[in-house]
């Protein structure tokens, strides 16, 4: 790299047009590869954790935590809420589907105000 501002000035716009270069070959090498693996029928990212609801359900209506469930079944306490927060919305949306644990909230007596 030179010392002198000017020779920098001149050389630096030469430097980011072929980094640039690189970025969108490199980028269009990868979108080329992610297509060709869709093509032959790879699924792409993270494999799903298959968790029974039903199991879980029962877990949270006896009073055990995410965590505990989530250890019960192999899955994380995140996994866990994310399926019993599902249903929470599935049974706002369609009122027929409730979880346990909704449908103990939904009986219960509300305080006055």
């Amino acid at each position: 790299m030179p010392t002198c501002p000017a020779r920098a000035t001149a050389i630096e716009p030469a430097q980011a047009t072929t980094a640039d270069g690189r970025v969108e070959s490199r980028s269009a090498r990868i979108r080329a590869g992610l297509e060709r693996a869709q093509a032959r029928g790879v699924r792409l990212g993270r494999p799903r954790v298959s968790v029974d609801l039903e199991r879980v359900l029962a877990l949270r209506a006896e009073g055990q935590t995410h965590r505990t469930i989530g250890r019960a079944l192999g899955a994380s306490a995140s996994t866990v809420s994310r399926m019993l927060a599902g249903i929470a919305a599935a049974s706002v949306a369609t009122k027929n589907i409730r979880a346990p644990e909704i449908e103990a909230r939904r009986n219960q007596e509300t305080p006055a105000r």
